[in-house]
């Protein structure tokens, strides 16, 4: 597609602008990620990988690349957005594309996350309205890279899962090392992140009202950092019965597994619960 002047100059301002409003939300994300609830939340749906410096890295190049390919004596008359940019920003607009997707139809809201998909969006229809590439196969190169990247990312969910449940066992049996059970008392033992959303959930509905219907003589709680790979909350009883729980449980749940850790139940079976549809961070 050839432009005049004007429009090639402004084509090329106004996607350097686009490049530059990803790297400030990656940047974004990157740095307020440990501190942020709503980067933490969000990062529950991709496992273990840390997007925002992926991002970061990848609009940190293309911006680099985009400076170095626009130089006024490397552009060409009527050209207007160099093919070698085009592709990787296409690629770039489908993973947004499912990653924004899947933000909304978990009803979270980052904002860090929000400005990078802008930025990504505003590329790419930059990249389609320019018809770098043909129309047709720009679609559908976002198409696949977004389908691509629900693939990638239910994957990477399932070999987190798997790593949560061995850290929650190697938990266990460190906890029936430190102390043995001991009849009619329950120990309940709940690792957590500072910045888990489900952690905060999971205090206010169901800590706080075990520790009002339980003495401390019934039922012991602890708070402990979450080990590495270890999915949160992660809930341990230990009593007569030992139950192993990943992910948010309900009120009902946890007391029933705190009845039978008292010896309610004669079997000593370990039961393990595991449920990521409830909510569950890494």
């Amino acid at each position: 597609m050839t432009l005049s002047g004007k429009n090639q100059a402004a084509l090329r301002a106004f996607f350097l602008l686009a490049i530059f409003l990803g790297v400030v939300g990656a940047a974004w994300s990157t740095l307020k990620k440990d501190g942020c609830d709503s980067c933490n939340s969000a990062s529950l749906l991709v496992g273990d990988l840390n997007l925002g410096l992926i991002g970061l890295i990848f609009y940190g190049a293309l911006l680099w690349l985009t400076l170095w390919l626009m130089r006024p004596h490397r552009s060409l008359p009527g050209q207007g957005i160099p093919p070698t940019l085009a592709l990787p920003v296409l690629l770039a607009g489908g993973v947004h594309l499912t990653l924004v997707a899947l933000l909304f139809k978990n009803h979270l809201v980052c904002a860090s996350c929000f400005t990078t998909a802008a930025g990504g969006f505003a590329a790419t229809a930059l990249v389609l309205a320019s018809r770098t590439l043909q129309f047709r196969w720009s679609v559908l190169i976002v198409a696949l890279m977004a389908a691509a990247t629900l693939g990638g990312l239910k994957l990477t969910k399932r070999n987190a899962s798997q790593v949560a449940v061995r850290q929650a066992y190697l938990a266990r049996q460190e906890l029936l090392r430190e102390s043995p059970p001991v009849d009619g008392v329950a120990r309940l033992v709940v690792f957590v992140r500072p910045t888990c959303h489900v952690c905060k959930r999971f205090k206010v509905q169901v800590l706080t009202p075990l520790r009002q219907e339980f003495a401390a003589t019934q039922l012991h709680i602890e708070e402990r950092p979450a080990w590495k790979g270890m999915a949160t909350p992660t809930s341990i009883v230990l009593g007569r019965r030992s139950v192993l729980m990943v992910g948010f449980k309900d009120l009902a749940a946890v007391r029933m597994a705190v009845q039978e850790a008292r010896g309610r139940a004669e079997d000593k079976r370990t039961a393990l619960t595991l449920d990521s549809s409830d909510g569950v961070s890494r």
